[in-house]
């Protein structure tokens, strides 16, 4: 027992020398590691050295001791500050900067650890303290303090008294917000109204006093926005707003002074660098917030008549998938929606769109408008128009006015309110909604002149057979058309006399449509003109006979037609002869003495960017032009089967490709193929008149040998069709999905003109430029 207790009195005895021995050991290290820092490099805490990212690194000094450690949320001194003075004053340009300091004596040696130092704070130094090392952090979580002095961040210790850093303060008439040099890294903050450093924002560098005008917000492009902070006498923030450029700004009550932070909503790219902003704005020089300068409507009425305005009218464009974006349906109500043209993803129009639309030659647009989100139903279940939404169409009517530029206005996206094709007590109900809402409507513009023209309706669609024609729809097609222009005339003004625009069932061309349409009777003569929408992909001399049975339909009627929507997308299967199809388009129905708007939504059949003009397709842009100049053009290898003798009364097997026995009224034409450097032929079917039923069934293809290659449904009226390689031979097949043709009847069709079918390579350099007559 004796010798056990011997050996633990030995052992504990040896566990306290080491105790002691590492104890020594640490002392030591710590007294090196302290002398070591006080003969390092040393600046004054006055001095540049303070702002200079290279003397500092991630991490904190501890609160007993002074010891760094690493850490992720804080940025600290490595190099010695001197602080000779007894106190200094602390002044930062950030307001979330908070500074933590530890005191060092003249050896290094740890003295006291202080925090929460920031902009306005006095410090004062231990009478023994030589150096200082400082750990800055920020009181918004999540702050990157390294990218703050990337941005401007600058701190101060001051040996004389200073004010804590604050944003001066000018009157918003003394404001230049066109020089990049007033703008700085950061944003205004909603909490307090303070400027905090932000690389992805630009703040103005003045708080500004506003008087009690109406401001605009001027902004390039679509993707950026303006914070308005409202702050009151005391410095607290009362109000905020994010802007879209061309939106309007007033004060609110109280409202002492305002701060102003420009920020990009492009979620393409994340954000613009301060560079970029800053040449944005050198290259902008309305840049900011400005003076609103309300359009001066002119008021008086020069006699203008629909044939008058369509030898002025030379190629319209259609300001889609804005206006008339559609919202939730259960959240409507007056001025419910303001902010409704932002729905579908394309920004606030803006003066600046308008202007380079206008900048590009049309000279006329489409407004397109859903009213039906930011309407209400009084309590007689009457029909009204928030007043807010009409003042918002009513501006982007303007900013088209002030360019001197005709403006069709109408009724978009109102199907819930606005069909066809029901019964007669739901039929009043739709009458008396078109009433309301053109009262409303004609009543608001009425003192505006001849460049504003109302179109009634668009696409209207039959309820009894969802886009399609039946008797009743058309017949109360017209009658919701009589009303729009009863109505419109019936408010007064220089809405007497002025052009409205009516549409068929559907803004339809089908011969069913046209036959079906009455044109109202009006109070003046040679004042309405009728819209109809026609898309095709038909670039040649193929697209005169639906001009021609339109131009008939024209004549007929006694009034103008305006192909209110064509277009054709970026996706256009011959993308070579885009352009070419255009003009081709424009030009050929000016011929006919029709004009055409074409239809933007800013995507697909987008040709102007409203975001960044300079993207624009400028190649379209110009074929339109040119078409409005009569630059069309023709197929100089179109093979034209017009005659029964080019086809055979039988029908294409598409499994093996044999002609078999025609079935249910099936005809067949054979033709050559000569293969080019693009594989694409254009099927292009002419069926009118009794015929108008009649479509392209099928297309099959064989090589030289006669062999089969493939084929495919068709189904069509007008196709661009990819040709296999190797093809030599090539199949179409007609008939009608309602009826049985007979041969006989098929030869009547082809001998007097209602039937043929024209075929086309889309090699562009079979295309030949021709000049017609723009009527």
């Amino acid at each position: 027992m004796g010798n056990r207790k011997a050996g633990r009195s030995k052992f504990t005895e040896y566990m306290i020398w080491a105790v002691l021995l590492l104890v020594i050991a640490v002392l030591t290290a710590n007294i090196w590691v302290m002398q070591a820092r006080a003969q390092s490099k040393a600046y004054d805490i006055t001095g540049k050295e303070l702002n200079d990212i290279q003397n500092y690194k991630k991490g904190w000094y501890k609160s007993w001791g002074g010891e760094f450690e690493e850490s992720g949320g804080s940025l600290s001194s490595i190099v010695w500050y001197r602080v000779a003075q007894p106190s200094y004053y602390i002044v930062a340009n950030d307001s979330r900067i908070q500074i933590a300091i530890s005191e060092y004596d003249k050896d290094g040696k740890w003295i006291k650890y202080s925090d929460k130092y920031q902009n306005g704070s006095k410090f004062t130094r231990q009478t023994n303290t030589e150096y200082v090392h400082l750990t800055l952090s920020s009181s918004v979580w999540g702050t990157d303090i390294q990218s703050l002095f990337q941005n401007g961040l600058q701190i101060e210790f001051s040996t004389e008294q200073r004010e804590a850093y604050q944003v001066p303060t000018i009157a918003i008439k003394d404001a230049d917000f066109g020089r990049a040099d007033n703008w700085k890294a950061g944003g205004y903050v909603y909490q307090t109204g303070e400027c905090i450093i932000d690389r992805t924002k630009i703040a103005y560098q003045a708080y500004c006093i506003p008087d009690a005008g109406t401001y605009q917000v001027w902004l390039p492009g679509g993707y950026l926005k303006m914070n308005i902070l409202e702050l009151d006498s005391q410095n607290k923030v009362i109000a905020g707003s994010d802007l879209h450029s061309g939106q309007k700004w007033k004060k609110n009550a109280g409202t002492a002074k305002i701060a102003l932070t420009v920020y990009t909503n492009d979620k393409r790219q994340g954000s613009y660098s301060i560079e970029e902003y800053k040449s944005l704005i050198q290259n902008y020089p309305s840049f900011g917030l400005q003076p609103y300068q309300s359009y001066q409507v002119k008021g008086r009425m020069d006699a203008l008549t629909a044939e008058a305005f369509m030898q002025k009218m030379n190629v319209g464009w259609s300001l889609g998938n804005s206006l008339d974006s559609k919202c939730d349906k259960n959240n409507r109500g007056a001025d419910r929606n303001l902010k409704q043209e932002l729905n579908w993803g394309n920004p606030y129009v803006t003066k600046d769109l308008i202007d380079y639309v206008a900048q590009c030659g049309f000279n006329t647009i489409r407004i397109p408008v859903t009213w039906y989100y930011n309407t209400g139903v009084d309590e007689k279940g009457r029909l009204y128009i928030g007043q807010e939404w009409l003042a918002r169409v009513q501006e982007v009517v303007d900013y088209a006015l002030a360019n001197q530029m005709y403006v069709i206005l109408n009724s978009h996206h109102d199907q819930p309110i606005l069909y066809a094709g029901v019964s007669e007590t739901e039929m009043q109900q739709v009458l008396a909604n078109s009433q309301s809402l053109w009262q409303q409507i004609a009543t608001y513009f009425k003192d505006y002149d001849e460049h504003l023209i109302f179109e009634g309706f668009n696409e209207i669609d039959n309820v009894e057979k969802s886009w399609n024609y039946s008797a009743l729809a058309a017949d109360q097609m017209n009658r919701m058309n009589q009303i729009f222009v009863t109505t419109v005339r019936q408010t007064g003004g220089n809405n007497a006399s002025r052009i409205l625009m009516v549409p068929t069932l559907l803004d339809g061309t089908s011969a069913d449509i046209l036959q079906a349409f009455v044109l109202p009777q009006d109070t003046i003569s040679n004042r309405l003109i009728v819209q109809v929408h026609f898309y095709t992909k038909k670039y040649n001399q193929d697209i005169e006979s639906d001009f021609a049975q339109l131009e008939a339909f024209s004549d007929r009627i006694g009034a103008p037609v305006v192909i209110g929507e064509f277009g054709t997308t970026s996706s256009y299967p011959a993308a070579g002869i885009r352009a070419r199809q255009a003009s081709n388009y424009v030009a050929r129905a000016a011929e006919h003495g029709m004009k055409c708007i074409w239809w933007d939504n800013n995507s697909d059949y987008g040709v102007i960017n409203r975001r960044n003009f300079a993207e624009s397709d400028t190649a379209m842009l110009q074929a339109l032009m040119d078409g409005a100049r009569g630059v069309a053009y023709q197929s100089v290898n179109a093979v034209v089967l017009n005659q029964q003798s080019q086809y055979e009364n039988k029908m294409p097997n598409l499994s093996s490709g044999v002609l078999e026995n025609a079935y249910w009224g099936t005809i067949t034409a054979t033709i050559p193929w000569q293969q080019t450097s693009v594989s694409q032929c254009m099927l292009s079917l002419t069926a009118t008149g009794e015929a108008s039923d009649i479509w392209l069934q099928r297309i099959l293809f064989y090589n030289a040998s006669g062999q089969y290659l493939s084929g495919k449904e068709l189904q069509k009226k007008d196709i661009i069709v990819e040709v296999p390689q190797g093809t030599a031979q090539i199949k179409i097949s007609l008939n009608s999905p309602g009826r049985n043709i007979s041969w006989g009847d098929y030869g009547t069709y082809l001998t007097t003109g209602q039937l043929a079918i024209s075929v086309s390579g889309t090699d562009a350099s079979q295309l030949q430029a021709v000049s017609v007559l723009v009527k």
